[in-house]
């Protein structure tokens, strides 16, 4: 089993690895943020000037998209040698309006009721060991001010799909319903514990404990043989 070093270790090599300037924001991200007219998303987008919380910003592809709409981003990520990174990178595209520290889903170094909105892409599904996805969930809530947006993805378990690459397939599942990764497609989390939901009823009921006004989409793709299941949520803090 992988440890928090381990995990640690093995993004900062990864990240350090990456060489282009420009990276480009994920989907969900792009949509919940910048289109209008969905209609069955539920978000009072931030406002310019306003301050939007960034859980493992990873290289910044979220963060430009974030700092292009006027938002002041405070991100977190679990190294400071990302963070020293993805600062220097987003120098150089000339933003500034940003401030990085180092923290976890389940540890996040600020006060309560901070923050009107969060975005967490490709990260709240990550479970620490000697840790729960419920442990996450209270740091995010805890964070949040009163009726503050979280936006954030979930990974959908599909047990059915056995020929496509996927960081799913063929996991340990485990008991408090994480799965334990064996075919990571990077090779750098395998051992590490996931949180999996099966439908959108068993995400949004999990979640009702800190969350209500649920806008939930799905993701069900395969990019010639890597696919891509997942939940994509938007929520507000009771």
């Amino acid at each position: 089993m992988e440890t928090a070093i381990d995990i640690n270790q093995n993004y900062t090599k990864y990240y350090d690895k990456g060489s282009y300037l420009r990276v480009y924001p994920t989907e969900f991200v792009m949509r919940a943020f910048l289109q209008t007219k969905l209609p069955r998303l539920h978000f009072e987008r931030p406002k310019a000037g306003e301050t939007v919380l960034e859980i493992g910003f990873g290289d910044g592809r979220n963060t430009v998209l974030l700092l292009d709409q006027g938002y002041h981003v405070t991100g977190v990520e679990i190294t400071k040698d990302i963070c020293d990174k993805t600062e220097e990178r987003l120098h150089a595209l000339g933003h500034e309006n940003f401030d990085f520290k180092v923290g976890r889903n389940n540890s996040l170094p600020f006060e309560d009721n901070t923050f009107g909105c969060l975005l967490a892409s490709h990260t709240a599904y990550y479970i620490d060991e000697g840790s729960s996805f419920d442990d996450n969930m209270d740091e995010y809530a805890r964070v949040l001010k009163k009726d503050g947006y979280a936006v954030f993805d979930i990974l959908k378990i599909a047990p059915e799909i056995k020929d496509d690459i996927n960081i799913l397939n063929n996991p340990i599942m485990n008991s408090d319903g994480t799965a334990t990764v064996t075919s990571d497609p990077l090779g750098i989390r395998n051992g590490y514990r996931f949180q999996v939901f099966k439908s959108t009823d068993e995400l949004t009921q999990r979640l009702s404990k800190w969350f209500y006004n649920f806008s939930v989409g799905t993701a069900d793709n395969t990019f010639f043989g890597v696919s891509e299941r997942t939940f994509w949520v938007v929520c507000q803090k009771k």
